[in-house]
């Protein structure tokens, strides 16, 4: 049996809809428990039930329940946020 990979997903805007659908549609071994955004992290999750959700991408990071970070932001942010995440030791996967 494959392990099922838990997903933090970072963004909650138009890319971060398309990986969450992606998620669900497709990526039969993970599973999305968690969301970060800072602004409307509680209803993305609450809508698409995801059962963690944060307003700081580093308090999701500190979840040791997370197995990867999908990436959902727009791309002149990926390298400040990947510099951050560094520091958590996190799989980053960029979709």
């Amino acid at each position: 049996m494959e392990k099922t990979v838990n997903v933090g997903m970072l963004g909650t805007g138009f890319v971060g809809d398309l990986h969450h659908a992606a998620f669900e549609g497709w990526v039969h071994n993970a599973e999305v428990v968690a969301v970060s955004s800072p602004g409307n992290a509680k209803k993305f999750a609450q809508e698409r039930g995801i059962a963690n959700y944060y307003s700081d991408d580093r308090e999701m990071l500190k979840d040791k329940e997370i197995d990867v970070v999908d990436i959902g932001i727009p791309n002149d942010l990926h390298c400040q946020v990947v510099q951050v995440f560094k520091t958590y030791q996190v799989s980053l996967e960029n979709l």
